[in-house]
């Protein structure tokens, strides 16, 4: 396995909505890794998983202790 082979990994991206998160979650996808990939904003979650079928979008606010249970 090389060290770039996320193939029958799972990875959980913060801030996934925008920005870095955004493209690393698009990344680690596109190395074959499922990504649980959570924001605040379901709009941007849903564009992003819609580029690729390993994104598994979460909107939630992590901030929230409430909302995470």
């Amino acid at each position: 396995m090389s060290e770039n082979d996320f193939r029958n990994k799972t990875v959980c991206v913060t801030g996934a909505g925008r920005g870095i998160g955004n493209s690393l979650a698009l990344r680690l996808a596109q190395l074959g890794a499922k990504v649980i990939a959570i924001s605040k904003t379901d709009k941007h979650l849903k564009e992003l998983a819609a580029q690729n079928n390993n994104i598994i979008p979460v909107c939630v606010d992590l901030s929230d202790w409430k909302a995470t249970k």
